[in-house]
């Protein structure tokens, strides 16, 4: 799977595709979130990073299922 922004997995606590890039307050960094239950994923370097570590459940990085287009969404938080 190419690990682009846009291949961000859907929402493993609410199945939502409503996700955005956020630029982290508190220190440098990215992290994926859901816009509906407002789940978090980890801090990422750039946002790249940030989406693989997002698409990562349980120790093991996802490459198959359905991915929500993120590529224009940006927000702070």
């Amino acid at each position: 799977m190419d690990e682009s922004m846009s291949g961000a997995m859907l929402c493993p606590f609410c199945g939502s595709g409503n996700i955005a890039i956020v630029i982290r307050f508190n220190g440098p960094g990215q992290a994926v979130k859901c816009q509906r239950c407002k789940a978090m994923g980890p801090k990422g370097k750039d946002r790249e990073e940030a989406v693989r570590s997002w698409n990562t459940r349980d120790g093991e990085e996802v490459t198959e299922g359905e991915v929500a287009d993120i590529s224009d969404r940006t927000t702070r938080g």
